[in-house]
């Protein structure tokens, strides 16, 4: 997938990013809008523009950039006063324009240019347990939904976190009610369900192998 960007804003922060490499602009510079037949200055703390040919930078462009992640920006105004009117009845206005930003480029602005503007594939997220212990009555494989049946001693279990739990007793126990609970009731697991316990399970081996005939069969599947 292609960053959300027209030419002229590529070829802006194409610029951007050359101009730094080539050790002409840094990574925090300023654009000052003074009108001129170059259009603004820019330029970094030794306060002289890059040699390379500047391309078209506006105002919107800028904004652009900064929402596809590119640079960060602090936008500077400057308010004039006018006064109009008669004594007796003065009239004051104020006008507020921008005078200048202070522009940083950020790391995705280098991968952007250096990509050719393509983004990455995100990557899927996934959760994944890695168990030891007897495999008998589990399904293993991507299915969606899974029937349990009963072959844990509850309260041998229970005893055992008291004992080894630790710290962890209270999430143990809760890991541990799920899975009776779905037993018991003859209920459906859905795919996922018991990941947020995979981090401790994995603290204690002797509660992961305890139910292992209950989780096994959800170990290799994909959360989604």
């Amino acid at each position: 997938m292609e960053y959300n960007l027209t030419d002229k804003q590529k070829l802006a922060i194409s610029w951007m990013v050359e101009a730094n490499r080539e050790g002409e602009l840094d990574e925090e510079f300023s654009v000052l809008w003074v009108m001129g037949p170059d259009g603004p200055l820019i330029h970094g703390t030794t306060g002289t523009e890059p040699s390379r040919e500047k391309p078209e930078i506006t105002q919107g462009i800028l904004n652009a950039l900064e929402s596809a992640g590119l640079i960060l920006q602090e936008i500077n105004y400057q308010t004039r006063t006018s006064r109009s009117g008669t004594t007796r009845n003065p009239r004051v206005t104020e006008t507020r324009s921008e005078r200048s930003r202070r522009c940083t480029l950020t790391r995705r602005a280098y991968e952007a240019v250096d990509s050719d503007f393509v983004m990455p594939d995100p990557q899927p997220s996934s959760a994944s347990f890695h168990f030891h212990g007897d495999v008998s009555q589990s399904i293993i494989g991507t299915q969606n939904r899974a029937e349990l049946t009963n072959n844990i001693d509850f309260g041998t279990v229970r005893e055992q976190i008291e004992r080894e739990g630790g710290a962890d007793r209270e999430e143990l126990h809760s890991a541990l009610d799920r899975v009776e609970r779905l037993v018991e009731r003859g209920e459906y697991l859905d795919r996922g369900a018991l990941s947020r316990f995979s981090e401790l399970m994995e603290h204690h081996s002797w509660f992961t192998n305890a139910v292992m005939s209950a989780l096994l069969g959800f170990a290799t599947q994909v959360v989604t």
